[in-house]
């Protein structure tokens, strides 16, 4: 389309060329050029040929418009010459005119009308992806397409912050004819990480706009910038920290300021060399790494397993990675591989072409979703595009159907460089976000291993409890503080935060464990700094100590072969400790950064594994095993192997070295420990696991320590003595081990203990050894051969008792073990020293005197003992001894302390040395009385006072820190006579006996006699008893008098009691107390029985008295009968029936009593009465259909002569009636019981009435709800196209809201509208239902449910019969004159099956007015879809114009019309006619317009030609029609003829009754045709107050006001008042809303407050009181009451002087006057000078 002076024709040359003899005079009729006015043109038009000459006709082409023209031209030639004659002549040199009427041949001109344009040498732009920082560049062309000269101009993306882009023109922004084509240059560069998509627009000097689109990508990622860093070793520099990278300079073509940039060059890289006969080495790694860490099947050709599989691999990988599933859309799998889209032929149909090619944009579909989750996860995938991942014939079908003549080669020549970056760039992506993402600072500080100290365990050891120790706190160093410091993790260019963690974890690694073994060397990169493979054996031997083969590198490696030993080294190193992993030696020999990164990445996340992550502490005592379970858990869905090997000490030991643990399963592995020594032993237990498919379980490492808790003996050896005795046991020693061994014996940690072996301490037993091994001091030994036995004999001496003695005896062989015995000795009291015997009567005190020596013989003899054996010296006694005195009976009594004093200790030194070496006797009797000085010894006073008869054994036993004695002391005393009170305490007729215990002490029997003193018999006992002997063990016996309580009835009773025994003369008095309360139920009798129904009980009737008695019935129970007394004989029984007839169901508790007329006394009976309901009275059967109604009458009848009235209890789903019925006095009435289910069902019902006069009855129900039938609704008929609706009526019968669902048999054809019908309590709602025929003359059938599990179903029958369309459908269109405007018709498809559809419009109006847009003649229309069909419309006039569009199918034979009516309308009309006018007041005025482009003949009124209509906004729609008018009409006024014929005259009329503004729309329309449109304003301004309101009042004190105001109409309004915003706060009014009473009624009264709380000026308000059609308004003034001062009639207080007062007052101030002192001065002076 020409765009001004810049545009210029097309031009071709047609040769036309005369072969004939003669002269030819040819025309070219150009008359069908006319219709494209200089579109065509052609010149010349007409000529003459001479023979064998030639002529060109030049044909120009110059479009207005950018379409397809089109033009047929007639060429005619002069006629043939027909005789020879005429040729002969003169003449014949002339040319024959033309012969119009026989056509030569015809000339087609055929044009398309296209706009200039700007195109471009490539359809993207991908700029090289690069670090962070570092500039990109790529250099493009754009091709001049029309244009004579044109200064390109652009449009860069507007987010210029993110995206900074730079454009450049090297050679300037012209384009024109002489300069088809200029270079463009972008640069971009980031400081961040991105990835963008953008478009570029070139734009031309008028409205074209040239969209080119553009992706980049900055990331600080090895993953990402691979490409980069391998093309441009040479060109950049790593170094800093964190690492940066900075290109080396170049000058050349750099600008100053500009971003750093190396060799990105001009040109956009490849980033592969593509897979169609290219090498694939880049890629080799990635499939080895994917093979064995990620996938489950192998990956074996690279990119065409993953096309073949549809991304199958990339999906597989993704969910390994993350655990979530990427959304699926769209088809992928086997309907996706490569050798079905590579059948696509091209002699297929075209049904089979567009199956294809919706499979192939199923699957772009499918990818999207795949690059859209990857992205929103951080994936940097902005060049990639969903067709990339597509087959080579998938992509080749895509293009070709988004670009209609691109051809295979051009396909090929980018698809394969497309593709293999697509998948290569989506996998790294992956592994960045995925897999790198998740090495963080915070897991970099959790690692184990990163810890100054190599092999220091994760966690400390693990103690009994399976809690580990938390040891002392970790010092940090600072080199490691430095590797954690998070600061600039994030700052490198380069690298990522996690790359610069792992960079980190490199250089830690190998500071801590190189120790200058190598030189320093700080690691800034992931390919030379590691192609020695030093750095990586020294972190391998960092975390594995005992690795073997990285202890031997070659350094320096100055040689290829030195790197390749290393390399292998290093793979060698991997198998050693169990790490799968696909690297190979010329993979780190020539190491590529992104390759090096997942290396050192897996070594990242294996090594620390190989930490031990505890000390499993096998805290165990001496000898005994342990066995400790190792939890091992799989979490994943496969099973595990794992090996195990054991390493360290033998005394550590496993049953198994491996072990499978199934999927999701726990199992423990036990390690056990055989503890030989005290001393620690120490091992480590590894598990690695082997690779199952793309499952590797982390290694495992454990130390194990053992720690010797305790010696635990293996028996123990119990050996007893006598304080002062020596005791001995031989000792079977066995030899637990298997070989022969010869033990060293000691005994060692010997204590004084109690009998749970806690230590205590004991004074006596210091520096005395208690246990002695044979019969010398110094070590013993004894062997014994493999499991054999060896004799011991130990010794046992106590020094203390009663007292345990523990101590360990030890066996030790250096070879064999140690092992020990427990001697465990009980010491028991010495023997007694001395005997005495004393006899004292009971009550009385008797004394004795006991003599106690300075020395213990006892203690001597075993003193002596010792001595000889070598193991102790003599040691001396003090001279004073203090003993501490336990007496073992409380009838003793003695001092605490006593002490002996040696009265000797003066005596020369000879006479103390021949008493020390005094040596003992070697036995000594107990009862032997031992010869002693009178002067060595102490005298121990001991009382003894019995407190009953009997023998009274004592031990005195005395204590001191030096020795211990024991005393025997044999007492008996005589008891004397006792006296005590008994009380008894139960019910009547209840005994109860309580034993009185008598202890005989002595070796005969006693007889005891009882004699009662009481007034009755109610206690009672033997009347002789024998009291047993004491036993044959010389213990005194007990026996027990049987002394009852009997008593008859209630009563408290005082009797006495004596027993005397006849063998000691001694006599024992008892005070006795007896109560009784009443008698307790004899029993607890339960009835059960059914209510109306007697059921009878027979109770028995006991007489307690020896005379016969009359019982009288008491109870507490209704409904019973029975005889009201019982006679019953003395001590007899009598049966008395009892009539149970309750009247209703339930359960009572109740009594009966029987009570004896003359006494009182009563028996009774606890009842429960359970009552079970009465049988029904008749079984009914109501049966209804559901949301319908049943009665049935039930008949009641009231025998009283009282108002009954029932209790009515329904029970069952649908029953209804009231819950009480009357009946009057012997009245017979008939229940209305209602059955109105709403579910269909069958189940049982009751209805219970009841009374409690009457009683109870109840009738049983069959309750069966039918399902009601569908109803049918009456046959639809509708044309096809159309849609026909029906309505339903649905009820809803509950108490609350209810959401049907509804379901269709037939959705095609008929649809409910509402997708949620909600139905009110208690209401009725109407749903519609839509009929949409899809077949002529076929019955369609569809069954609708309505449904709700509370209210049920509604089902409807629907039938629909389709119609040929007949009626042709309005549409109707509006458009300024001369100004085209396009819409469209929706046409749908009304049948099941594809159509065929052809639409045709035609119209009576001027060419050009209606256009049809279609470019197809015909259109195929899919089962039930729509097209649109567009069209245009556009009036030369403002007249009507219709035209008809025919859509015709030719299967079925139809045709639909649609009548498009055009309506012209005129331009808009800027101007606002704004009418005002003051609420209640009227405007009645002629307004005039102007109608631009009417023409009306003179003959034609404006009222027959001319209608108008006022479009108001729906809020103030209401409100203006109420009180605005306008109307066409002549203004009467008017002083001359109207003379402009465009002009109209309106009738206005506007009386609104309250203030508002509203903008409308007056549309005017000519019945021929043409509307114009107009803006009108109404505004009603407020009205002047209607009333003046003063309120005056006190201040902080109300004052009201009241008026009544009725509406202006005969009808209720909704009201509301209130004060506007600028009225005082102190005024209030009620009511605030409400309804206005109508007009002539005493109206609605409103009160007006006003409460001031401040004085001032007078304050004002308004109040507005409006509805919605009227307003009024009302001034109101508050004012304060006026003040006026208070009048006194006579002063309170006299504040006046009388007049004598004031003359006084006068006089005194008179004298009192002030002097002048200077006047007085000068006075004086004046005199002495004179």
């Amino acid at each position: 389309v020409p765009t001004g002076v810049q545009s210029v024709p097309s031009v071709l040359e047609l040769a036309l060329h005369n072969a004939d003899d003669y002269p030819i005079e040819w025309k070219i009729d150009t008359e069908p050029l006319k219709k494209h006015m200089g579109v065509f043109t052609l010149e010349p038009t007409r000529a003459v040929l001479e023979p064998e000459q030639d002529c060109l006709v030049r044909a120009a082409f110059m479009p207005n418009e950018p379409i397809e023209y089109k033009a047929t031209l007639s060429v005619y030639i002069s006629p043939p010459r027909t005789d020879s004659a005429e040729a002969a002549t003169t003449t014949a040199r002339m040319p024959l005119p033309p012969d119009e009427s026989k056509l030569y041949l015809p000339i087609r001109l055929k044009g398309q009308g296209a706009v200039p344009k700007l195109t471009f040498d490539r359809k993207e732009v991908n700029l090289p992806v690069v670090p962070c920082g570092i500039r990109s560049r790529c250099l493009f062309y754009i091709i001049n397409e029309g244009y004579e000269s044109l200064e390109v101009q652009y449009r860069l993306p507007t987010d210029k912050i993110r995206i900074a882009l730079l454009i450049n023109f090297p050679e300037g922004q012209q384009v024109g004819i002489t300069k088809p084509r200029i270079p463009v240059e972008i640069i971009f560069h980031s400081e961040k990480p991105i990835s963008f998509s953008a478009d570029i627009e070139f734009l031309d000097t008028e409205t074209g706009s040239y969209t080119l689109p553009l992706s980049g990508t900055a990331d600080n990622c090895v993953l990402s910038t691979h490409q980069y860093l391998q093309q441009n070793e040479s060109f950049y520099a790593l170094e800093g920290d964190p690492v940066m990278l900075a290109e080396k300079d170049d000058t050349a073509g750099g600008e100053v300021g500009a971003a750093p940039s190396v060799k990105t060059g001009s040109v956009s890289h490849q980033s592969l060399a593509g897979y169609g006969g290219q090498e694939l080495s880049q890629t080799d790694f990635l499939v080895r790494w994917m093979n064995g860490n990620v996938l489950k099947n192998p990956l074996e050709h690279f990119p065409m397993d993953l096309i073949s599989s549809g991304g199958r691999h990339l999906y597989e990988m993704i969910e390994f990675l993350s655990g979530k599933q990427v959304p699926q859309k769209g088809g992928v799998g086997a309907g996706s591989r490569a050798d079905n889209m590579q059948s696509l032929r091209g002699d297929r149909s075209a049904k089979q072409k567009n199956k294809e090619l919706v499979r192939i944009q199923g699957m772009c579909q499918q990818y999207e979703q795949l690059l859209t989750f990857l992205k929103q996860h951080g994936a940097l995938l902005s060049s990639i595009r969903p067709e990339h991942f597509l087959s080579h014939e998938q992509f080749l079908r895509y293009m070709q159907s988004e670009t209609p003549g691109i051809t295979r080669r051009q396909v090929e020549k980018m698809f394969f460089v497309k593709s293999m970056e697509a998948w290569f760039t989506g996998i790294l992506q992956t592994i960045k976000i995925f897999l790198l993402f998740r090495v963080t600072p915070k897991s970099f500080k959790a690692l184990p291993g990163m810890t100054e100290i190599a092999d220091q365990p994760i966690s400390g050891p693990v103690s009994e409890d399976g809690m580990p120790d938390p040891g002392e706190p970790r010092k940090i160093c600072s080199e490691l503080q430095a590797a954690w410091d998070a600061k600039g993790l994030a700052d490198s260019n380069v690298y990522s935060a996690a790359e610069c963690i792992l960079l980190r974890w490199l250089n830690f690694h190998f500071w801590r464990t190189n120790r200058e073994r190598y030189p320093d060397r700080k690691i800034t990169g992931f390919d030379h700094d590691l192609d020695d493979s030093i750095v990586l054996s020294v972190v391998i031997e960092s975390h594995i100590p005992t690795c073997q083969a990285v202890l031997s590198m070659t350094y320096p490696c100055t040689l290829f072969d030195h790197y390749e030993e290393n390399a292998s080294r290093i793979v060698a190193a991997l198998q050693e400790i169990g790490l799968a992993f696909p690297i190979q030696a010329a993979d780190i020999t020539a190491a590529q950064p992104k390759d090096m990164l997942l290396f050192v990445l897996f070594l990242f996340q294996n090594l620390p594994h190989y930490v031990p992550k505890t000390v499993i502490v096998f805290s165990t005592l001496l000898g005994v095993s342990m066995t400790k379970n190792i939890e091992l858990t799989n979490p994943s869905r496969k099973a595990i192997t794992y090996n195990i090997q054991l390493q360290g000490s033998s005394d550590f030991s496993i049953k198994e070295e491996s072990v499978k643990i199934e999927s999701r399963q726990t199992i423990t592995f036990p390690v056990e420990f055989q503890s030989r020594f005290t001393r620690r032993v120490e091992g480590q237990i590894v598990f690695t696991s082997r690779r199952e498919g793309n499952l590797h379980a982390a290694a495992m490492v454990f130390k194990l320590r053992s720690h010797c808790i305790g010696k635990q003996p293996r028996k123990t050896i119990p050996v007893s003595a006598v304080l002062y005795e020596i005791g001995t046991v031989v000792v079977d020693v066995d030899n637990p081990f298997d070989e022969d061994a010869s033990f060293t014996v000691n005994i060692r940690e010997e204590s004084v203990c109690d009998a749970e072996k806690k230590p205590i301490k004991s004074k006596r037993c210091e520096s005395v050894a208690t246990f002695h091994i044979g019969s010398q001091l110094g070590p013993q030994t004894v062997k014994a051969k493999a499991k054999g036995t060896g004799k011991l004999t130990v010794s046992f001496l106590p020094f203390d008792a009663p007292a345990h003695f523990v101590a360990l005896l030890g066996f030790f062989d250096p070879n064999a073990g140690e092992f020990y015995y427990e001697l465990f000795g009980e010491s028991s009291p010495p023997l007694p020293l001395e005997i005495y015997r004393l006899q004292v009567k009971a009550e009385e005190l008797g004394t004795k005197e006991l003599i106690l020596p300075h020395r213990n013989v006892q203690m001597d003899r075993a003193r002596m003992w010792i001595e000889q054996r070598g193991a102790g010296s003599k040691q001396s006694l003090p001279d004073t001894i203090v003993y501490n005195v336990k007496l073992s009976s409380q009838y003793y009594l003695a001092p605490k302390q006593v002490t002996v004093v040696n009265a000797m200790a003066k005596n020369t030194a000879a006479d103390a040395k021949a008493d020390s070496k005094q040596k003992p006797t070697a036995e000594l009797v107990a009862s032997r009385q031992p010869t002693v000085s009178t002067h060595n010894v102490a005298k121990l006073s001991l009382e003894f006072r019995p407190k009953e008869p009997g023998v009274y054994p004592c031990q005195v036993i005395l204590t001191s820190d030096v020795d211990i004695r024991m005393y025997q002391i044999e007492g008996t005393g005589t008891a004397p006579n006792t006296h005590c009170a008994l009380t008894f305490h139960t019910q009547a007729r209840k005994h109860v006996t309580q034993e009185i215990p008598i202890l005989n002490p002595t070796d005969r029997e006693w007889t005891i006699k009882p004699t009662f003193s009481q007034q009755g018999t109610e206690f009672d006992g033997p009347r002789e008893f024998i009291a047993k002997k004491r036993q044959g063990n010389g213990q005194a016996s007990m026996s027990y008098y049987p002394l009852t309580f009997k008593p008859e009835w209630v009563r408290d009773t005082q009797a006495q009691l004596v027993l005397q025994n006849t063998g000691t003369n001694e006599t024992y008095e008892y005070e006795l107390h007896g109560i009784a309360d009443e008698p307790l139920a004899e029993e607890h009798v339960v009835i059960k029985c059914e209510a109306r129904e007697k059921t009878s009980h027979t109770f028995r009737v006991r007489n307690y008295a020896t005379t016969a008695a009359t019982f009288e019935v008491e109870s507490d129970l209704v409904h019973i009968s029975g005889p009201s007394s019982v006679q019953v004989g003395g001590r007899a029984t009598e049966n008395y029936v009892l009539v149970f007839q309750p009247l209703q169901a339930g359960q009572v508790t109740g009594c009966i009593m029987f009570r004896d007329c003359t006494t009182g006394h009563f028996t009774w009976y606890t009842v429960e009465l359970m009552t079970l309901p009465p049988k029904p009275q008749q079984t009914l059967t109501l049966t209804c259909v559901v949301r319908q109604a049943v009665a049935v009458d039930i008949q009641l009848v009231n025998p009283l002569d009282d108002v009954v009235v029932f209790e009515v209890a329904l029970n069952g789903d649908g029953l209804l009636g009231e819950a009480e019925f009357f009946l009057a006095p012997n009245e017979t009435a008939t229940y209305e019981l209602v059955f109105s289910p709403l579910l269909p069902s069958r189940s049982k019902g009751t209805a219970v009435f009841f009374n409690d006069v009457v009683g109870e009855f109840w009738y049983d129900l069959e309750l069966i709800a039918e399902p009601a039938q569908p109803e049918a609704l009456p046959p639809m008929e509708c044309e096809l196209g159309r849609t026909l609706q029906t309505t339903v009526k649905i009820d809803n019968p509950t108490g609350q809201e209810v959401v049907l669902k509804h379901r269709s048999t037939n959705k095609v054809n008929f649809r409910v509208l509402q997708q949620r019908i909600p139905l009110p309590p208690l209401e009725s709602t109407t749903v519609a239902i839509d009929y949409s025929p899809s077949s002529l003359g076929l019955t369609e059938e569809a069954q609708i449910t309505f449904e709700h599990p509370t209210v049920g179903q509604w089902v409807y029958k629907l039938q629909g019969v389709g119609l040929p369309p007949i009626e042709a459908r309005q549409v109707t269109i509006v458009a300024q004159v001369n100004r085209p405007v396009s819409s469209t018709i929706t046409f749908k498809n009304p049948f099941l099956e594809a159509i065929h559809a052809s639409a045709v419009l035609e119209s009576r109006s001027d060419r050009g007015v209606f256009l049809l847009l279609n470019k197809k003649a015909k259109v195929q229309i899919m089962p039930l879809a729509t097209t649109q069909i567009p069209f245009s419309f556009c009036p030369p006039s403002m007249t009507r114009h219709s035209a008809e569009l025919i859509v015709s199918v030719a299967k079925p034979n139809l045709t639909w019309t649609y009548q498009i009516q055009g309506v012209a309308e005129a331009p808009a009309d800027s101007t606002v006619h704004t009418f005002t006018v003051q609420a209640r007041e009227v405007l009645e005025t002629y307004h005039s317009l102007n109608l631009i482009g009417l023409d009306t003949s003179p003959a034609d009124q404006d009222s027959d030609t001319l209608s108008c209509q006022l479009e108001v906004q729906p809020q103030h729609q209401a409100l203006v029609s109420k009180c605005f008018d306008i109307s066409l009409g002549t203004d009467p006024n008017a002083t001359s003829s109207r003379t402009d014929k465009a002009q109209v005259s309106l009738k206005v009329n506007f009386a609104p009754l309250r203030p508002f503004v509203a903008m409308c729309k007056l549309v005017i329309t000519r019945s021929s045709g043409g509307r114009w449109r107009f803006d009108l304003k109404l505004e009603a301004t407020e009205p002047e107050v209607d009333d003046t309101i003063s309120i005056q009042s006190p201040l902080n004190k109300p004052a009201s006001v009241a008026f009544r105001l009725s509406n202006h109409t005969s009808v209720y309004s909704e009201f509301q008042a209130f004060f506007d915003a600028e009225s005082a706060y102190e005024f209030t009014v009620q009511p605030t809303s409400g309804v206005l009473e109508p007009a002539g009624t005493g109206g609605t009264t409103f009160v007006v407050t006003y409460k001031p709380t401040e004085y001032g000026k007078p304050v004002q308000g308004k109040l507005i009181i409006q509805t919605d059609d009227v307003y009024w308004s009302y001034a109101v003034r508050g004012t304060h009451p006026k003040y006026s001062a208070p009048v006194a009639e006579k002063a309170k207080v006299a504040t006046r002087l009388s007049k004598d007062m004031q003359q006084e007052l006068a006089k005194a101030t008179s004298q009192r006057r002030k002097k002048n002192f200077i006047q007085k001065n000068m006075a004086g002076s004046s005199v002495m000078g004179s």
